[in-house]
C-alpha cells in the first residue's frame, strides 16, 4: 500500500521493474523483480538494527553479503540537518566491516571518521575544541 507522504513520480514503480539487485521492505506484487530484505539476518550481522539513513542499510547489506571492498561516496554526513543523527550510524558501520576486515574507502575531503572540533550542537550552544580529547602530541 502506497501512503500518502510517498509521492512518486509517475512510472516509478515501473522503473523499478527494470532494477536488478533490488531490495525493499518487503516483496510485493508491483516490484516483482524486489527481494525482501534480511533484517534479522543483517542486524545478526552487524550486532543490531542500527539503521538511521538509507546508505546504512546498503552499508549493512555489504557488510552481510561479505563484501571485500566498499566505498562510501556522496554521503558526506556533515554535522548539519539530518545527517547529524545519520553520521554515528555510518560511522559504526564502517568501523563494524573494518573490524571484520573490510577494506572502506571513504574520500579524503569526507568528513566521515574525522574529528570535529567545532559545529556540533551541545544543548544551547556549540562548543569550540581545539584538540581531540586525550591527544598526545
Amino acid at each position: 500500500m502506497i501512503k500518502p507522504h510517498n509521492h512518486r513520480k509517475p512510472g516509478y514503480f515501473d522503473q523499478l521493474k527494470q532494477c536488478s539487485g533490488l531490495y525493499m521492505q518487503e516483496a510485493n506484487d508491483r516490484v516483482p523483480n524486489a527481494k525482501a530484505y534480511p533484517f534479522d539476518a543483517v542486524a545478526k550481522t552487524i550486532g543490531a538494527y542500527y539503521f538511521q539513513s538509507s546508505m546504512a542499510y546498503a552499508m549493512a547489506l555489504a557488510i552481510h553479503e561479505c563484501a571485500e571492498e566498499i566505498g562510501v561516496f556522496g554521503c558526506d554526513m556533515d554535522t548539519d540537518g539530518e545527517y547529524g543523527y545519520q553520521r554515528p550510524n555510518m560511522e559504526y558501520l564502517i568501523g563494524v566491516a573494518r573490524g571484520m576486515g573490510i577494506k572502506v574507502h571513504i574520500p579524503g575531503e569526507s568528513p566521515l571518521c574525522k574529528f570535529i572540533g567545532s559545529g556540533i550542537r551541545f544543548y544551547d550552544h556549540f562548543p569550540d575544541y581545539l584538540d581531540r580529547y586525550g591527544w598526545l602530541g
